[in-house]
């Protein structure tokens, strides 16, 4: 279970986010889920092209 300290955390507009998804599958509201499955796998090649780059070890901020 969540402390307060880990609700004070939650990045802005997530806890509203939440609460309207929530009311959404209440309603018996549906998205299609072949967008969703899309944009998971967009995601996935952009942070595996990411890691595959070179890092500039110069450059502190290039390091993961």
């Amino acid at each position: 279970m969540p402390s307060t300290a880990d609700r004070a955390n939650v990045p802005l507009g997530w806890r509203e986010s939440l609460e309207r998804s929530k009311s959404q599958i209440a309603a018996g509201m549906t998205v299609p889920l072949i967008p969703i499955l899309d944009r998971l796998r967009a995601s996935a090649e952009q942070l595996e092209a990411a890691d595959n780059q070179p890092h500039n070890e110069a450059d502190p901020s290039s390091v993961p």
